[in-house]
């Protein structure tokens, strides 16, 4: 978010100038979508509502896929329905975590190209060019299938001779998905940057084939057994179905492959991007997959709910069978209808205690953001109250976290991101995310220690953090320093 934020300030898309957290250098298709409810509202409360439509988007694709292979509509909707109300899914709708988007992109991706090999019309072919390009700009780990996707259209293009939708889709894919990896191959000479720097700063490594192995139990313990983190941005998969839906992956991979079943067209490529992101699951070591491994299974868990259905269709000669599973997805919807019905999810706040300023819900969030909101809160009041744009300066203890500063209508300049900044900011804002010393970015620089001898006057402390003002913001508003 600090990258659409500055960008809709400034008018420009640049990286931002800070070596520490590469995150500002990931691909920025995905925030670059979160950024319209801003534009055009000028407010930076809805911006992760993006997600809510995202979230009936991909439940609406999940329909038309499950009625492609032959579903009733009433077993399609049901499906799409369980989709919606997974905890983790209901979790992410209201948050600008992009794993909800990306497996909306996917599952597109993936259902414009099985149309198009059914029907050969250029309207599928044209739509699947922009939605794998669009996947291409998200997340790394969706780039796999994104090459087998776009081998899959260009072999079948080139064969039939539409060379012009062949010289289409590469200037689309070229355009909207690889502009951002030419960027980081620019800026840092690899294309995949902050790879790297995220494994080292996240210590986040690869296991030997031995030690995978038996992490195996424990990583599905963790998806989809453990109480921890279910119902957040980081867990729940549905009680007692979630299990089966795993299961269901490998029985029917038993029903095509061992006693030969003739897979329905698309089922196999389904089959194998589900396959895909279950081996990147499995590498991951057991330090930091309860953190990332939940949310890259969600990339796939729609694929997954429809391949679960499609083997309850296949056990319709037993259909007692069906109809227990049926029964095991309508219990764990009622057992997780508590969860989320109690959870401190972000958009369950919009219209409450938010009203004066959103960055309190911050309260009900995970980790260090937690510890955000307090002075978030205390800065954008001040901010707002100004009636004009106001500069300030940011200091961090690790990690550097910005988006809440910008304030509620974007009315605060970080000075921090600005090389051209001449003079002395409006306010000095010194957050206290952990006990380590200060981070400094930019150009502009003013410590702690100096911070409390200049002439600036403190105005805010707390748990969270300190925040001075300028003299000229106290003659103004006629406040009163602590």
């Amino acid at each position: 978010l600090p990258f659409i934020y500055d960008s809709i300030q400034h008018g420009r898309w640049v990286l931002l100038p800070t070596s520490f957290h590469i995150q500002f250098a990931y691909p920025m298709n995905a925030e670059v979508f979160f950024s319209w409810p801003v534009i055009f509202l000028g407010d930076t409360r809805w911006v992760d509502a993006m997600q809510i439509p995202v979230g009936i988007w991909t439940a609406g694709v999940m329909y038309l896929f499950a009625r492609h292979f032959g579903l009733r509509r009433a077993n399609a909707f049901f499906i799409a329905g369980v989709f919606f109300l997974t905890p983790i899914v209901v979790a992410q709708m209201g948050t600008d975590y992009i794993d909800l988007t990306s497996a909306g992109f996917l599952l597109s991706s993936v259902y414009l190209t099985v149309r198009f090999l059914g029907t050969s019309r250029t309207i599928y072919s044209f739509l699947a060019f922009l939605s794998i390009a669009a996947m291409i700009g998200m997340k790394y780990h969706l780039l796999f299938s994104a090459a087998i996707l776009l081998l899959i259209f260009l072999f079948i293009l080139i064969q039939k001779r539409r060379f012009m939708q062949v010289s289409m889709g590469i200037l689309v894919v070229i355009f909207l998905g690889l502009g951002w990896h030419l960027r980081n191959y620019i800026y840092f000479s690899d294309w995949t940057a902050p790879t790297r720097e995220v494994a080292g700063y996240c210590n986040l490594q690869f296991q030997s084939a031995g030690t995978m192995l038996l992490s195996v139990i424990k990583k599905v313990e963790t998806l989809f057994l453990s109480h921890k983190d279910y119902g957040t941005v980081y867990g729940g998969f549905g009680a007692i179905y979630a299990l089966l839906v795993f299961l269901s992956y490998f029985f029917f991979g038993w029903c095509f492959l061992l006693r030969r079943k003739r897979w329905a067209k698309g089922e196999v490529l389904l089959y194998l991007i589900v396959m895909s992101m279950l081996g990147l699951l499995v590498s991951i070591s057991d330090e930091t997959f309860p953190c990332i491994g939940p949310r890259i299974l969600l990339v796939v868990w729609p694929i997954m709910l429809i391949i679960f259905w499609r083997s309850i269709f296949i056990l319709n000669k037993r259909s007692f069978l069906g109809k227990v599973f049926v029964v095991c997805c309508l219990l764990g919807l009622a057992l997780d209808s508590r969860v989320t019905a109690t959870a401190h999810m972000p958009h369950h706040h919009w219209w409450g205690d938010t009203r004066n300023s959103e960055f309190k819900a911050y309260r009900y969030s995970t980790g260090y953001v937690v510890g955000l909101g307090p002075i978030a809160a205390a800065l954008d009041e001040m901010t707002r109250s100004l009636h004009r744009p106001s500069t300030i300066f940011l200091a961090f203890s690790e990690p550097f976290y910005t988006a809440p500063f910008y304030g509620r209508f974007l009315q605060t300049h970080i000075v921090n991101f600005d090389p051209d900044f001449k003079g002395e900011p409006d306010f000095l804002v010194y957050v206290l995310t952990s006990s380590d010393e200060f981070l400094y970015v930019g150009s502009y620089k003013k410590t702690l220690p100096e911070a409390r001898v200049s002439k600036y006057l403190k105005v805010y402390e707390s748990d969270s953090g300190i925040i001075f003002a300028h003299p000229r913001i106290m003659a103004e508003k006629g406040w009163k320093p602590l």
